[in-house]
């Protein structure tokens, strides 16, 4: 038994016959460019043509039958990624003006800590777009080899090695501290505490504050409320339920807000068991035995004991005295007031909200 496989290159003929015992001549193909390759198997060569007609047939079943559609690397490979590419760079100039526009709008003034926070992150965002040029180098070679313009090769070309140029010379022009020279660098400015130290002690304790006097912050920023009987404390969220046990302690009033309690009842919370059962920071993990007894020690401080204690150590205090849309909120400030002048804390130390 003899099996042939004929494929004639023609431009504008050329047939494919498959032909076997107890069968006839099979379809003719359409024209297909392809390579002449003639075949007469032998008994040795069964094992390797039989799949390949099978194959072959099998295609000629779910396709135009006899047609078998040449290979053109340049017909839609790079039309497609050009045309992909161009919509993506539409797409990301305009998010990128639709955000601009709205940090202008939002936070005019805040721009001018633009350049700051860029001083900071320069040498990250320099390393990420290099790693992002260096992933991008594949499909680009790919594209390159794959058009056969020469045109659109010199383009692709230029571009990329213009952006890699661009990228390595990058460095020349960023002023980050990362960079610098210790001599070179400018008086190490005031840290800010917020809420004291949260990553370490839970947030607006004792605790908390004591840790960020600890690593040099020069000012406690916090938040204060002011409790039913007219206690200035200090506390961020208008609930209880995050950072206190009020919903074992006070459970029909759990929900309540923080304001409505009196200042003994806020006294009996405990504000800090929940930085040990619910970390918020992976670093809560592994706090010595002695840290997470005083973390379970703490309750809500008021302003008077968090003045004294500013007082002692020289500290300056910020504070956002909340919720502003109270109806009372002129008496909730002339009780801060009061509060403030009484502790004889210096104006130097500069208490401000």
């Amino acid at each position: 038994m003899a099996i042939q496989l004929l494929l004639k290159t023609n431009t504008l003929q050329g047939s494919l016959y498959s032909t076997s015992v107890g069968r006839g001549p099979q379809r003719p193909s359409s024209p297909i460019p392809f390579c002449h390759y003639v075949c007469q198997s032998k008994p040795s060569w069964h094992m390797v043509i039989q799949p390949l007609l099978l194959n072959l047939q099998r295609r000629r079943l779910h396709q135009t039958p006899g047609l078998i559609e040449p290979f053109q690397p340049d017909a839609g490979c790079f039309r497609f990624s050009v045309s992909s590419f161009q919509v993506l760079l539409i797409l990301t100039v305009l998010v990128l003006a639709a955000a601009f526009v709205g940090l202008e709008v939002q936070w005019s003034e805040q721009w001018e800590s633009a350049h700051i926070s860029l001083q900071a992150l320069g040498p990250f965002l320099h390393i990420g777009a290099v790693f992002g040029m260096t992933l991008l180098a594949w499909p680009v070679a790919s594209c390159f080899y794959r058009t056969s313009s020469k045109a659109l090769k010199s383009l692709l070309l230029l571009l990329y090695l213009a952006a890699l140029l661009a990228l390595y010379l990058a460095p020349l022009g960023i002023d980050s501290p990362c960079l610098m020279e210790h001599r070179q660098l400018p008086p190490k400015p005031a840290l800010f505490g917020h809420r004291g130290a949260p990553m370490l002690a839970p947030e607006n304790t004792m605790m908390s504050f004591q840790k960020a006097l600890h690593y040099g912050v020069s000012v406690w920023e916090t938040d204060l409320l002011v409790s039913a009987d007219g206690v200035p404390f200090i506390m961020h969220d208008e609930k209880l339920t995050r950072t206190t046990n009020v919903q074992a302690i006070f459970p029909d009033r759990a929900h309540a807000n923080a304001t409505s309690f009196q200042w003994n009842e806020l006294q009996q919370l405990d504000a800090g068991t929940w930085f040990m059962q619910k970390p918020p920071f992976l670093m809560t993990r592994s706090f010595s035995s002695e840290d997470r007894y005083m973390a379970g020690a703490q309750r809500i401080i008021s302003l008077k004991y968090l003045l004294r204690e500013a007082k002692k150590h020289n500290m300056s205090i910020m504070f956002d005295l909340r919720p502003e849309e109270d109806p009372n909120y002129e008496h909730l400030v002339n009780v801060t007031v009061e509060t403030i002048l009484q502790s004889g804390i210096a104006p130097e130390q500069g208490v401000s909200s």
